[in-house]
């Protein structure tokens, strides 16, 4: 199954990494913490967001360990050139 994202919310207001995303809201609504959706995708499901200046590309993600050594939601390998997920809007 495929869900998007739409929202993210971070421990810090001025974050650069997405290993500071501690939650996310799907399309639908529904909020889930970082460790659910990587939990979810351990177990098969996709999840992507879109991009404002092309909603029709999906940007998959994966669950990645940062530098500090936590897990956290990253852009799967893609042709664009920086990871955009901190780009989409607060909740």
């Amino acid at each position: 199954m495929e869900y998007q994202i739409t929202h993210i919310r971070v421990s810090d207001n001025y974050v650069s990494s997405t290993d500071k995303i501690t939650d996310v809201k799907l399309s639908s609504d529904l909020e889930y913490s970082v460790a659910d959706i990587i939990r979810f995708i351990n177990n098969d499901s996709r999840f992507f967001y879109t991009c404002a200046y092309s909603q029709a590309d999906k940007v998959y993600l994966e669950a990645v360990c940062s530098a500090n050594g936590i897990l956290c939601l990253h852009t799967e390998a893609n042709p664009i050139s920086n990871d955009n997920l901190l780009s989409l809007p607060r909740f």
